[in-house]
């Protein structure tokens, strides 16, 4: 994950903003080093400061830790209400995607299908990044 997270914030950008060597770099990188030159945290903090695409690294590897996923926000500025009414709208897809999934007279009977189930996975996504998108508008305080 560090190696990876360093990759992503541009080593050399690393280096120039935090003033690391290449060597430094290369210890914090490697699985197998044993003499106690791990990343300290808060260099970690820097670098994830420094690129939210190092960020999402971190995120990413440390939310699978947890059990769970990342999912970074889209970006998008909707009011509360619009993006709750998308969430109970693609609830109610995923909802009906799944009962015709397992319909006893659907294409596979009573078995979801491989394309039922990739279908049922992109309502899950989609659900969840709405799910993701009103958290953050709630986090932020959003009334509307």
């Amino acid at each position: 994950m560090i190696s990876d997270a360093l990759d992503a914030a541009r080593r050399t950008a690393v280096r120039d903003a935090l003033g690391f060597d290449a060597a430094t770099l290369s210890h914090w990188c490697d699985p197998a080093e044993g003499n106690g030159r791990r990343m300290p945290v808060v260099h970690l903090d820097q670098v994830a400061r420094m690129s939210p695409a190092a960020a999402q690294v971190a995120a990413r590897h440390f939310a699978a830790l947890a059990g769970g996923e990342f999912r970074p926000g889209s970006g998008e500025s909707k009011s509360l209400g619009a993006s709750l009414a998308g969430l109970a709208r693609q609830v109610a897809e995923a909802s009906s995607d799944w009962m015709l999934a397992t319909d006893p007279e659907g294409p596979g009977g009573v078995t979801v299908t491989e394309a039922e189930r990739r279908e049922l996975l992109a309502d899950v996504d989609a659900a969840a990044d709405l799910i993701a998108q009103v958290r953050g508008l709630l986090t932020r305080g959003a009334r509307s």
